[in-house]
């Protein structure tokens, strides 16, 4: 996240603290005041308190804008995973239960017209093909299958349930002017009333948002909304679900009534109609029907908490009943029943940060 500085006026004189920065005159995003704290110097500052990482070194450091075409690249190619593991194992102690990779693959981002999109053809084709290459082994018979996937990035289908374009990539900065935007209509403070959830460029809420402002045409015409993970089981299966965890990453859910927010949703120009019905981990969406996949017997697939570091984190094993964990990085979850076997779906999870 960028860096913040305060200026701390005090009867002793002026504190000046920043976190880790520097200056960066073509930044991805908002770029540093630098006249505001240059007044600040000339007022005088007593105490300067701050960090810059390779301060030391000569030169300049390079711009955030010249090493994104590389970072999106890398990141473009981070494998996705098919994995199996055996339940018996998992109910015997699930955060050290053995795993068998199956196969890795590309989740691949794409830029098209000014906008990054996830390749949604190659991501379903490929986890088919491990689906295969898993109904080929004699050794192996498939309980039910599970997905998850990273937060807040959704796929808009037409009234036939096709998908009108392939999903918006959460990396693109479109919503960056539109966040503070938005702030106009429904204030930062009520939206952490109503989500609990850290103010994001990227969350949902914005996507949303930003896509209403720019009259992008899939958000528009969509007749219903899918986060990643609810539109691989949809491919699997043919049946539509929104699942409690990924929806959390929204900043649209509401953790006090379980619900998504009306009043949020309608402010950011989305319709309630579109979100198919909110399920909980352990919901059975149904078994996989599609045609190119081929099981000889029935697969079920069931809905697992889909937001990825949702599932780690319930693996993570807990000392007390009441116990709690913190993640950084990519969720802050909650645990709040005492018994894993026993623990109530729908109070799972309160929320969660989704970071790049």
């Amino acid at each position: 996240p960028d860096s913040f500085a305060l200026a701390i006026h005090t009867p002793n004189g002026l504190i000046f603290e920043t976190g880790d920065f520097k200056f960066d005159l073509t930044p991805i995003g908002p770029i540093a005041d630098i006249h505001k704290m240059a007044k600040f110097g000339d007022e005088g500052v007593t105490l300067l308190l701050s960090d810059s990482t390779n301060a030391l070194s000569e030169g300049y450091s390079k711009s955030e804008s010249s090493v994104d075409g590389m970072l999106n690249d890398i990141i473009s190619r981070h494998p996705g995973r098919v994995i199996i593991a055996n339940q018996e194992d998992i109910l015997r102690d699930a955060s050290n239960a053995p795993f068998e990779l199956i196969q890795r693959f590309p989740t691949r981002m794409y830029q098209q017209d000014g906008r990054w999109f996830w390749d949604l053809e190659q991501l379903v084709h490929s986890i088919i093909d491990a689906l295969n290459l898993l109904a080929q082994r004699k050794d192996v018979h498939v309980e039910s299958i599970g997905v998850d996937t990273w937060g807040v990035d959704v796929v808009y289908l037409d009234k036939d349930g096709k998908p009108l374009a392939d999903a918006r990539a959460y990396r693109d900065p479109y919503t960056m002017e539109r966040m503070p935007e938005f702030w106009n209509k429904v204030p930062q403070s009520r939206i952490y009333e109503k989500t609990g959830i850290q103010m994001m460029n990227f969350n949902t809420i914005y996507q949303f948002y930003a896509c209403a402002r720019e009259q992008y045409a899939p958000f528009l015409q969509a007749q219903t909304y899918l986060f990643m993970p609810d539109y691989i089981s949809y491919v699997l299966t043919g049946n539509k679900i929104c699942e409690y965890t990924i929806a959390s990453t929204s900043q649209l859910l509401n953790p006090r009534t379980h619900l998504l927010d009306e009043e949020l949703v309608t402010a950011t120009g989305a319709r309630m109609e579109c979100f198919p019905p909110l399920v909980n981990p352990g919901h059975h969406i149904g078994s996989i029907t599609h045609p190119n996949i081929h099981f000889n017997y029935e697969v079920p697939v069931i809905a697992v908490a889909g937001h990825d570091t949702a599932s780690a984190v319930y693996t993570v094993p807990r000392l007390t009943a009441d116990g709690q964990h913190a993640a950084r990085g990519r969720l802050f979850p909650r645990a709040e029943a005492a018994d894993r076997k026993q623990r109530p779906p729908r109070r799972l999870l309160r929320g969660g940060d989704e970071r790049p």
